[in-house]
């Protein structure tokens, strides 16, 4: 998955936490009843994550592929985080268009104003189905997937299209690969994965609900991990068995590891394409590659800048520090460090303890273990 944007956002508007300001429509005179009803509604749901809420799922219809007690998939699709739904967005329909009688699309989109100028940075899609004269907000992945297939195998519930032939041995891969990982880090994870196999990197986005979302369009490939709901949005070109996500069902069990640990777990593998078409040894060639050409530069540990533009830094120094902490204590020093290791300073204090590395020794130490990571006889200590 291409994070770059992703993690810029992330960091950008962390300060900024806040619930989504809802604007008025200037055409809201023109609505029919119905329009005026779902408006309501949708302005209603926008308002109920007031104060930290999580917002108020009585206003959606169920989705069969959330978690209980869950709604909207735009929430926690995965390219946003914090969520779409907790940043100090403004948020203005654009439209509330009829599809049917009883079935109406809202788009709107999130966006801020600076220094006058507006700056768009997600519209988006949501349905809204009159179901005992009452409207209630539905998903629109379950809009546009409707006439898709469905084909479970072992725990993975694949969704594609028709005409697409799922690649069964694949499937079976990708079974023994939640097998592994679950041995691994003794997950305890009952429900299925939902597994959304889209034609191309726009097409993930769309499906789930996104008209725009900044970069969308200007990736060869991507793909997402809802860790809240157990779901997998990839392409075809990653096929059944996308490794890297699957290696983020680590996510749900550790939702307070430190960030760098779960992005660094996702690439720690032999798959040839553990992020964007790159395989591990390729990634940190070009990292050492990188350093080696810029020897006054050297890395940091949290928000370290990119050495190139479509690969994410934190991806490599995780795995640098997945790899250091397996070295020191195996698999239980891991499972340790995925409980306790949630803040900046945690890791800190963590390197400093374990490997005499205060913070202003860390890019020498990152540069050293990263060399280590293309020598010849540099295993994988544990085999995801």
């Amino acid at each position: 998955m291409n994070k770059f944007f992703f993690i810029f956002f992330t960091v950008f508007f962390a300060s900024l936490y806040a619930q989504v300001s809802v604007q008025k429509n200037p055409y809201e005179g023109m609505y029919t009843d119905d329009q005026k009803v779902i408006n309501e509604i949708w302005n209603k749901y926008l308002n109920s994550f007031n104060e930290g809420g999580e917002g108020d799922c009585s206003l959606w219809k169920k989705n069969k592929y959330l978690s209980d007690n869950k709604c909207n998939i735009l929430s926690s699709q995965g390219y946003y985080n914090p969520s779409l739904f907790k940043l100090s967005f403004k948020n203005q329909v654009i439209s509330i268009e009829p599809v049917t009688a009883d079935l109406y699309k809202i788009v709107s989109q999130f966006y801020t104003i600076n220094d006058g100028v507006l700056q768009p940075f997600a519209i988006t899609n949501v349905m809204a189905e009159k179901n005992n004269n009452m409207f209630l907000l539905s998903d629109y992945l379950i809009y546009t997937t409707k006439d898709w297939k469905s084909h479970k195998i072992g725990k993975i519930n694949y969704h594609y299209q028709t005409g697409y032939i799922l690649n069964e041995e694949k499937a079976k891969q990708a079974n023994a690969t939640i097998g592994n990982i679950d041995k691994i880090f003794k997950l305890d994870i009952s429900n299925d994965i939902q597994y959304f196999l889209a034609d191309n990197c726009r097409q993930v986005y769309t499906i789930s609900g996104f008209d725009f979302a900044p970069s969308m369009n200007n990736v060869s490939d991507c793909a997402f991990f809802d860790s809240k709901n157990n779901i997998i949005y990839t392409t075809i070109r990653n096929g059944e068995n996308h490794k890297h996500e699957l290696i983020h069902r680590i996510n749900i069990q550790y939702p307070h590891a430190h960030y760098l640990l779960l992005s660094g777990l996702s690439i720690y593998s032999n798959q040839k394409n553990t992020h964007i078409g790159y395989s591990y040894s390729e990634l940190f060639t070009k990292f050492n590659d990188y350093y080696n050409e810029h020897k006054t530069v050297k890395p940091v540990l949290i928000d370290a800048e990119p050495f190139d533009k479509k690969i994410s830094i934190d991806y490599l120094i995780g795995a640098i520090v997945i790899d250091a902490i397996l070295e020191k204590g195996g698999i239980d020093l891991l499972l340790k460090s995925l409980d306790t290791l949630e803040t900046d300073e945690d890791l800190y204090n963590f390197l400093e303890k374990s490997y005499s590395v205060k913070k202003d020794q860390v890019g020498d130490w990152i540069l050293l273990r990263a060399k280590k990571m293309t020598e010849k006889d540099f295993k994988f200590k544990i085999n995801m």
